[in-house]
């Protein structure tokens, strides 16, 4: 028995602008990630806001009086740190925009599942709350991480 390169199959050709419109689900996240995320990270500038005068202050200021042979992490943790809070809201953003998908996903499967439950609707309507309530507790907590990291980058 010989197995064909291609399966034959009823393929019609898909636009790619269609498909990018109908992302949805696990997609859509991973899409949000790779390419929303990725762009919003990449159009930080890493060196915006810091002048040449501030990174050479901040060397001086490490090494004290005296040159050093090497220049202590201590200059850079500071000029990291202030780099580092510039990254608070793309990363925010991107939390948002995962949430609502998520929330789309709940809605969609409870859309698909209610036709199983019409039964027990008051079961529906608690497993809907339960994974939306869920999934706001996620969402608080991970703003939370998210503000905390930048915070203790101030000290």
């Amino acid at each position: 028995m010989v197995i064909p390169p291609v399966l034959p199959s009823t393929h019609v050709h898909v636009n790619a602008c269609a498909i990018a419109v109908c992302r949805c689900g696990g997609a859509r996240v991973c899409y949000i990630f790779h390419e929303t995320f990725a762009k919003a990270l990449s159009s930080v500038e890493p060196l915006g806001g810091l002048a040449v005068v501030d990174i050479l202050t901040a060397i001086r200021n490490a090494t004290g009086p005296r040159p050093a042979l090497f220049v202590p992490e201590v200059a850079f943790e500071l000029l990291v740190k202030r780099q580092i809070r510039r990254l608070e809201d793309p990363s925010l953003r991107c939390v948002e925009l995962v949430h609502e998908e998520m929330q789309r996903i709940i809605q969609h499967c409870g859309a698909s599942v209610v036709r199983d439950t019409l039964l027990f609707l008051h079961l529906h309507c608690i497993l809907l709350d339960t994974a939306n309530g869920l999934l706001s507790l996620i969402l608080t907590i991970i703003s939370f991480l998210i503000l905390l990291s930048t915070l203790r980058q101030n000290y």
